[in-house]
Parts: structure tokens; C-alpha cells; sequence
């Protein structure tokens, strides 16, 4: 990660880059932080990651995309996208979409945490398999009250969406928002838009999908629609809204007048 940041600085340095390089280094950066947000839910909820060192690496991929991302924003701003997505609506809209997108999971994860049964799949089994697969005690608990933690962490990222395009969270410092939004975005749009192309070619009988814990091939395929369309869905709104609320906060940053402006403007509104 360090590599890349130097290398971007370099470029935009010497002069012998585009801006376009700077964008694809970004967009390396933001790959390289790929799982990280998988290893922050199991640590919120009660179980550290098998491979310390990596989460360790990812973090700092994380810090350095964001950090590579405000750099070149800075130095090549991209006026017409920037104005095209600092519009209020099209924020609005995506935030949205990426709700929509989290309610079919949400719901179906909501079925099972409550004992019902769903693609051959009931609730005492997506407990038990949970529990074979090394879950924590609080993951199980709280699936044990009907409150499965990925629904949670669903209706944290759309309050998430919503705080970025509501006009009141301007007061919340900038880096608590674009932060997890970069490390969101960075990890679910990529898995979900692979997983769409994957349960695709699946779909038109180009490739196989593993029955693994459903009874059928079919009932995994129909839970994995649902599960990539998700996070491509929630990935691509939490991108648009994440770079809107940057560039509307780039464009209109909230700044107090100083002493001497405000005495200067009231000197002259009573001379007038």
C-alpha cells in the first residue's frame, strides 16, 4: 500500500502520468483492502480473524486507498463527474437503490434467525451450521433471539447510505463517513459484481454450483442471487453516495467566518 501511494505521488510529481493512472492506483488500493470488512464484522461480533497479519495489512490498504483517494481528488478533480454526482437527487436515488437491494437478505436472513424455513433450508440448521463453522457465542446468541448479525450489520450500512446523502450529517466529521464507506465499497462491489457474473454462468448452464449445505444445486443458486445482488447493489449505491458526499463537501466545505470578516461586512453595512 505504501508502494502505491508513493507511486501515485511520483507521478503526479514528475508530470509523466495522467490522471488516469492516479484513478487506476486508487482503484488497486481500494482491492487490496478485499476481506477487510469481512474481518471487522467478526471482530464486532466476538471472534478474531484466523490470519492477524493480513487484517493487519488490509487496514493499512484501507488508510492508504482513502488517504490516495483524497490526494488525487485534490490534485485532478474531476469537474463534470464531480458536479454530476454532487446532485442531490441522484445521491437520494442510489441510497435508494442500495436499500432495496439489502431487503431480500435481509429478509431472508430474518426467516431463518426466526425459525422458519427457507431454499430447503430451516432455521435450527443455519444455527447449527453456524456453529460448526467456529461462530462466536454472541453470533449465536443473537441468532438464538431471532436478531441474525448480518441483518444488523445491513441496517447499519443503509443508515450508513442515508448519512451520507441527508443534509444533517454534515455535522459528523468527514473521515467517519468516507472511511467504512470506502472499505464497504471496496470490498462488496467487487465480490457481488463477481459473484452476479458467476451465478450467471451458472444460470445459463455454463457452470456448476455446489449443492453444499442446501438440499439441492437449485436452492443454492437461488440463495446466491440473492446474496450477490445484495452486495453489488449496496456496493454500487454506497459508491455514488460516498463520492457525492465528498465532492458536495469538497465544492461546500462549512467554514466559520473569521473575526475580521464579519466585523468588516458589519462596517459596511452601516456606512451603507
Amino acid at each position: 500500500m505504501l508502494g502505491i501511494t508513493a507511486a501515485g505521488t511520483v507521478i503526479s510529481r514528475r508530470r509523466f502520468g495522467k490522471r488516469s493512472w492516479l484513478w487506476i492506483l486508487t482503484g488497486v488500493a481500494v482491492l487490496s483492502t478485499w476481506g477487510l470488512l469481512q474481518d471487522l464484522l467478526m471482530i464486532v461480533s466476538g471472534q478474531l480473524p484466523e490470519d492477524l497479519w493480513t487484517l493487519v495489512a488490509r487496514a493499512f490498504s484501507a488508510v492508504g486507498a482513502v488517504l490516495l483517494t483524497m490526494f488525487t481528488a485534490r490534485r485532478f478533480p474531476a469537474r463534470g463527474l464531480s458536479l454530476s454526482a454532487a446532485n442531490p437527487y441522484t445521491a437520494r436515488i442510489a441510497a435508494v437503490f442500495g436499500t432495496i437491494a439489502l431487503l431480500p437478505y435481509a429478509w431472508m436472513k430474518t426467516l431463518w434467525a426466526t425459525g422458519g424455513s427457507f431454499a430447503g433450508r430451516s432455521g435450527e440448521d443455519v444455527a447449527r451450521i453456524s456453529a460448526s463453522n467456529g461462530a462466536s457465542d454472541v453470533w449465536l446468541r443473537l441468532q438464538h433471539l431471532g436478531l441474525d448479525p448480518t441483518v444488523l450489520f445491513s441496517c447499519a450500512g443503509a443508515l450508513l447510505l442515508w448519512m451520507l446523502v441527508l443534509p444533517w450529517s454534515r455535522v459528523i466529521p468527514r473521515w467517519l463517513l468516507l472511511v467504512p464507506s470506502a472499505v464497504g465499497a471496496g470490498t462488496l462491489l467487487p465480490y457481488g459484481l463477481i459473484g452476479i457474473g458467476y451465478t450467471a454462468l451458472v444460470s445459463a448452464g455454463v457452470l456448476a454450483i455446489p449443492a453444499g449445505d442446501f438440499p439441492a444445486p437449485q436452492d443454492a443458486l437461488l440463495v446466491a442471487w440473492i446474496g450477490v445482488t445484495a452486495f453489488a447493489g449496496f456496493g454500487a449505491a454506497l459508491t455514488v453516495a460516498a463520492w457525492a458526499f465528498w465532492s458536495r463537501s469538497t465544492q461546500n466545505p462549512r467554514r466559520r467566518p473569521s473575526p475580521d470578516r464579519t466585523q468588516h461586512d458589519h462596517t459596511q453595512e452601516v456606512s451603507t
